[in-house]
């Protein structure tokens, strides 16, 4: 089970400027990390962490005693961490040591414990809170099989949306006004394996824009006239005289018809104009289902922004500026060049591993925010939906048996996490629980999604090459119909022992965790 905290500029000596994308002094004059609320309390329920009365530590007088690893536990430092403090800090003798906070009641490790304490076990921490950059994740990761509590680094690499993400998380604003939107990124790609929140994150992180959005799915077939703008035959009704009457006829013109990003360009320069202080969202979902280098066109040259607008101008096409004109009642001589304003952000999803999408090159990239959606990190209100598989109605743990298949993708097929499954790769109304209960609100609609959506997805990703590994539990795996047939008979047990015997409720590693 893991658990994820944002690094905020209070803790973190440096941070990433807006400005200009470098790495700058600032801040981390709280000197510790507030860990993640919850983390204590699985921690001590699991018999990670328990209080000790005889350490004595800086903090005692105000905190309480102590907490620190049980003798069951072993405490590792992740690769990422390593990374950034040095390799040297590659071994087992660094301890953990952690106490809540008297005067928030948080639970936090400080600076101060560590730097007092036995420099030899304690001092990586110090080293890591002096390296570590706002935006950054720790996370907290216990393995119960193992008997491993990891603390590692996520390096995120995207400063602006920190103290949004800080604000929401942590302070519990649901609706930041207009000065947090300004530190918001303009050109932002969120990213991460099928299922793992992506669009439901921007559908969240949207909310400060209010009605002020256009959503847009790319596809294969999307183009540049679609996205822009283009000419288009258009009908039209006219008053037409035959014979002394006069009646409707029905014509066909052609107009200029903007497409999601003119339109949505239009109202902010619109807003602009009229001084009323809003700002526009562009939402693009998949957007590398489309060659984004021809949707995109001439566009392309306005992504890179300085303090929020296009650094560089593009020239206008003769039919654009006869639009525009008109929307602002101006001269077509007033809208020869055109960039993208400051109050207009565009944000997209995209899927990294899908099949049939196209890939981006370098030059584009560079001129977006890349945010990546960790495998596990929106699985915490998932962790105890519940469903009956089998004839014999035995009870499984989808978050588990989620788990479960993604460690035997990983380990024993290779497979990049990617193409992992993300918690919701099933829908929320498939995997929603009763009221009041932990189990599925409709099981029948679960085992029919999980046969649809997560054994199509298996057999047809992975099957050709590892379905011997995956369905080592089926008696027969030669065609995806007697897969699902099996499955319908024992439930998950298709994948393996492996497998069961982490996501069977009441199992000896499920009660483990």
């Amino acid at each position: 089970m893991e658990f994820t905290k944002l690094i905020s500029r209070s803790e973190a000596k440096y941070y990433i400027s807006k400005d200009d994308n470098m790495i700058k002094p600032g801040g981390g004059g709280q000197s510790s990390y507030n860990l993640p609320s919850d983390f204590l309390e699985e921690a001590i329920n699991k018999n990670v962490l328990k209080q000790d009365q005889d350490i004595d530590y800086v903090k005692k007088s105000e905190n309480g005693a102590a907490y620190v690893l049980t003798e069951e536990y072993s405490f590792r430092l992740g690769l990422g961490v390593i990374w950034l403090i040095g390799e040297e800090y590659n071994n087992e003798k660094n301890k953990f040591i952690g106490s809540l906070g008297s005067s928030n009641n948080k639970f936090q490790l400080y600076k101060v414990v560590y730097n007092k304490l036995d420099k030899e076990a304690y001092s990586w921490f110090v080293k890591l809170y002096d390296k570590n950059l706002a935006g950054n994740k720790l996370l907290l990761h216990i393995d119960v099989t193992n008997k491993v509590l990891t603390l590692d680094v996520m390096f995120n690499g995207v400063s602006s949306s920190v103290e949004y993400k800080q604000l929401k998380a942590e302070d519990g604003v649901k609706e930041p006004t207009e000065d947090y939107l300004k530190k918001l990124p303009h050109n932002r790609i969120v990213f991460g394996a099928p299922g793992t929140g992506k669009s439901f994150t921007l559908e969240e992180d949207k909310a400060v824009f209010g009605d002020n959005f256009e959503r847009v799915t790319f596809h294969p077939n999307y183009s540049y006239a679609q996205f822009v703008g283009t000419y288009k035959p258009v009908p039209t009704k006219e008053m037409v005289n035959q014979n002394g009457e006069v009646t409707d006829a029905q014509t066909i013109t052609y107009k200029y018809v903007p497409g999601p990003f003119m339109r949505t360009y239009v109202k902010a320069i619109r807003s602009l104009k009229e001084n009323d202080s809003k700002s526009y969202l562009l939402l693009i979902e998949e957007i590398n289902r489309a060659n984004v280098a021809a949707v995109f066109g001439d566009v392309f040259q306005l992504l890179d922004r300085k303090d929020g607008e296009s650094e560089y101008v593009i020239e206008t096409s003769e039919d654009m500026r006869v639009y525009l004109a008109a929307e602002f009642n101006g001269e077509e001589s007033q809208f020869t060049r055109i960039r993208i304003p400051k109050n207009m952000y565009i944000w997209a999803t995209m899927n990294s591993a899908d099949q049939g999408v196209f890939p981006m090159d370098t030059a584009f990239k560079r001129r977006w925010n890349f945010e990546y959606v960790g495998i596990n990190e929106n699985a915490e209100k998932i962790k105890d939906v519940t469903v009956k598989l089998g004839v014999d109605k035995h009870e499984v743990n989808w978050n588990n048996l989620r788990m479960a298949i993604n460690d035997k993708l990983s380990n024993e097929c290779r497979v990049n996490e990617d193409k992992l499954l993300g918690p919701y790769f099933l829908a929320k109304d498939v995997i929603r629980t009763a009221k009041g209960s932990y189990l599925v609100d409709n099981n029948k609609a679960f085992i029919n999604a999980f046969k649809s959506k997560v054994l199509m997805y298996l057999y047809e990703e992975f099957g050709k090459q590892y379905k011997h590994i995956l369905f080592e539990g089926c008696k027969d795996y030669s065609k995806y119909s007697s897969v699902c047939e099996e499955f319908e008979k024992v439930g998950e047990a298709i994948f393996g022992r492996d497998v069961t015997s982490k996501s069977v409720v009441g199992s000896t590693n499920v009660d483990e965790e």
